[in-house]
C-alpha cells in the first residue's frame, strides 16, 4: 500500500478549492450559489494571487531545471505542500493568517486556514 499523509489538510483544501461559492442547489441546467460570506469571499478573493503564484513557481521551475525534469505527481505536490506548511516564511504566515475555509457540507463550519501552529501567533 502507499499511503500520502498531508502536515495540514486544511492548505490542500484551499490550494484546491473552486474559486467559487459552494453550490445551494442546481435548477434544470443552472447552478444556484449560496450566499457569499465574509470568509468565502476573502477565499474567492485570494484564488488569482494563489493561482499567478502557482504558475510563476511551475515557470521558475522549468527555467532552473529544464522541461526534462518536471514530474507533478501527486506526491511531488503533497511534498511541495508540506514543504510550505513546515517551513512557511514570515511573508507567507503574514498573508495566509486570514484565511479559513468551511468543511462541513453546509459550509457554515470555518477553520483556520493554516493551523495555528503554522502562523505562531494568536488570531483576530
Amino acid at each position: 500500500t502507499h499511503k500520502r499523509e498531508f502536515v495540514d489538510w486544511n492548505m490542500m483544501e484551499l490550494f484546491m478549492t473552486a474559486p467559487t461559492p459552494p453550490a445551494k442547489r442546481i435548477d434544470g441546467y443552472n447552478v444556484i450559489f449560496k450566499d457569499v460570506d465574509v470568509h468565502e469571499a476573502m477565499r474567492i478573493k485570494i484564488y488569482p494571487d494563489l493561482s499567478s503564484g502557482a504558475i510563476d513557481f511551475a515557470k521558475r521551475y522549468v527555467s532552473i531545471f529544464g522541461t526534462n525534469s518536471i514530474n507533478f505527481s501527486c506526491d511531488k505536490l503533497i511534498e511541495w505542500v508540506n514543504i510550505l506548511c513546515t517551513m512557511a516564511t514570515g511573508v507567507d504566515k503574514k498573508h495566509f493568517i486570514s484565511i479559513y475555509h468551511a468543511w462541513d457540507q453546509e459550509h457554515t463550519l470555518w477553520s483556520p486556514v493554516p493551523l495555528p501552529w503554522f502562523v505562531g501567533e494568536k488570531r483576530k
